[in-house]
């Protein structure tokens, strides 16, 4: 009986994702080999488009888009939702066969399969916000020689675009991209400063605004942050070093008990599986979960230091 629920909606999810931009080629193709006007009707794939737009303008999904724009994913909120909710069908319809009756397993499957994209993102944004951080130093570099060549500041910054890897050049080449269409400076740098999430961003941009308004040697402010950037790493290298014994044992605790577990569970499969279907077993269970996160917040929270 869930199959038949779970398949249409599958099916459903899987053609909009796949068979949408298709049909979008085709019809305008169409449109250039008979381009007569004609009543038709309106194709259910542009209906989909139309919806996943307006689904795009809810205040939520307005936030994800930014979300999205800072992992640097080149997708619509509405569609990244579709996928989500596709991903979120497709784990409880393959675990059919093997859920035995405990349906609180499937919605489970679904609440996993329907936010681990998002955890995706989130995962994204950290890397790309540390790689930008690293890239950082040698971007301002790049523009004070720049500068001092004679370049504009918007030259420089495409030249940081051009020659540079991402996402740094990505991020550049957006702010160069919004000034041509038009935006100005601040708002483009504001945007810049809105996707990236970084303090050392936000100085040299603060260096810039005020540089705009007063004056000054722009080349010689950038060295200055730079050196100012590159000794902060040097600081935060240090610390992670000497943190190193404290995260490895978070590590530890986090994932000692489910391997002990497993391992017991392979061994003896009676005597764990006294432990999750005793009511006291499950009191524990709940309890060591607790103080294993609570344990492994406290450390985070020891080790991490402010630079």
């Amino acid at each position: 009986m869930l199959y038949l629920i779970f398949f249409p909606l599958f099916f459903l999810l899987f053609w909009l994702l796949l068979a949408g931009p298709r049909l979008k080629t085709q019809q305008r193709v169409k449109a250039y080999i008979d381009p007569q006007p004609k009543q038709e009707k309106v194709p259910f794939h542009q209906l989909a488009k139309s919806g996943m737009a307006r689904v795009g303008k809810v205040p939520f999904v307005e936030n994800l888009g930014e979300v999205l724009l800072s992992a640097g994913v080149e997708k619509s909120p509405g569609k990244f939702l579709l996928q989500s909710m596709l991903l979120g069908l497709v784990l409880p319809f393959f675990a059919l066969p093997f859920v035995a009756g405990r349906y609180w397993l499937l919605l489970l499957l679904f609440v996993l399969g329907l936010f681990f994209p998002r955890l995706t993102l989130v995962w994204k944004i950290t890397q790309r916000q540390t790689a930008f951080a690293l890239q950082l130093g040698d971007a301002l570099n790049l523009m004070s020689n720049s500068l001092k060549a004679g370049y504009s500041f918007l030259q420089a910054m495409e030249l940081v675009a051009r020659e540079m890897n991402p996402p740094i050049s990505q991020e550049f080449s957006q702010v160069v991209r919004e000034v041509s269409l038009g935006t100005t400076v601040e708002d483009a740098l504001g945007n810049l400063a809105s996707r990236v999430h970084n303090d050392d961003l936000e100085l040299v941009l603060l260096s810039i605004n005020i540089q705009r308004q007063v004056g000054g040697n722009l080349s010689e402010i950038f060295d200055k942050v730079a050196s100012t950037i590159r000794e902060r790493l040097r600081i935060k290298g240090e610390i992670k070093t000497l943190t190193a014994q404290g995260r490895l044992s978070s590590i530890i605790i986090l994932l000692l008990p489910p391997v002990l577990a497993a391992f017991m569970f392979a061994i003896n499969p009676q005597y764990m599986l006294l432990l999750v279907q005793h009511p006291l077993g499950q009191l524990m269970l709940m309890v060591g979960l607790f103080g294993q996160v609570l344990g492994i917040l406290l450390i985070r929270r020891i080790i991490a230091i402010d630079v």
